[in-house]
């Protein structure tokens, strides 16, 4: 049963369906108890909580459902207690109140964490890391850094640091030493110091792109590659970068602003102080604009 959309699904997301599947063939580096214990239970509530359904009640297959409930699922969570298989079914069943017939939800239906403050995202996220190829390690550490921590270093910092302890059973010898290598480079480009004063990336960014909109130059008009290069030679970070489509910098152009609403003000608040002690009364109006959609 695997739902043809995770194989669509960009290598470095989060997505609990493929991750169930890598966990399914390599089920023995895990130990069952942390499959039956926490996995489980963890997956089982990510999909019912956004009704990843595959199979409810219709009308008209109530016999096919009654096939599931009565006969073939037992014999699956019969044939899952071998130690030589995978303890779990590739599917499980709820019960709904109003209905007649229990729904199939299977564990492999592609579903994407996207915040690192999503339920169980720790846990799906360390599962990532660990079925990533050792050889793109980096490239999946980059991808998050930006795509999800939005450039904060420091609570990516403390995000990796921790999943590293809560999971230091599968999060051995081969992938540590790679996630403190990634570490030390970033802290390279981030002084804490500077960090604590919340002069993150994405905020110059957003800064820069302002003064640059100022004058006429944004990305509708001129070459985004061009204006990352600027940021770069502006603000000196990611200045090693191999290729510059690949900076949060760039990236960050295509999106200036966070997903969050709350950060996404948090930001426009933070730069919007220091247009206002310049007196860039234009500027100002337009990140007032902004905070009040």
């Amino acid at each position: 049963m695997v739902n043809p959309s995770i194989e669509a699904a960009g290598k470095y997301t989060i997505d609990t369906g493929l991750i169930f599947q890598h966990l399914a063939i390599n089920f023995k580096d895990f130990d069952r108890r942390f499959i039956l214990d926490i996995f489980k239970p963890a997956l089982e509530s990510i999909l019912i909580s956004n009704k990843v359904f595959t199979v409810a009640f219709d009308g008209t297959n109530g016999d096919y459902l009654d096939n599931y409930q009565v006969s073939r699922y037992p014999s699956d969570l019969a044939l899952a207690r071998s130690l030589d298989r995978f303890p779990i079914p590739e599917y499980f069943l709820i019960q709904n109140r109003d209905a007649l017939f229990a729904t199939v939800i299977e564990y492999g239906s592609s579903y994407q964490l996207h915040k690192f403050d999503e339920a169980y995202y720790d846990l799906f996220y360390s599962l990532q890391l660990y079925f990533t190829d050792i050889m793109e390690i980096n490239e999946f550490l980059s991808y998050h850094h930006g795509a999800t921590f939005e450039g904060d270093t420091l609570k990516f910092k403390v995000f990796l640091e921790e999943i590293c302890i809560k999971y230091k059973e599968f999060l051995d010898y081969k992938h540590l030493p790679l996630v403190k290598r990634f570490l030390d480079h970033q802290s390279t480009n981030i002084k804490p110091e500077e960090n604590d004063k919340g002069f993150t990336l994405p905020r110059q960014v957003l800064a820069i792109s302002y003064l640059l909109d100022e004058i006429g130059v944004n990305a509708s008009n001129a070459d985004r590659t061009e204006i990352a290069r600027f940021i770069q030679f502006v603000t000196g970070k990611q200045t090693k970068a191999s290729n510059i489509k690949n900076t949060e910098i760039y990236k960050k152009l295509g999106s200036p602003l966070s997903l969050s609403d709350s950060q996404t003000i948090s930001d426009l608040q933070f730069v919007r102080n220091y247009f206002e002690k310049l007196g860039c009364q234009s500027i100002i109006d337009k990140i007032n604009n902004t905070v009040k959609k």
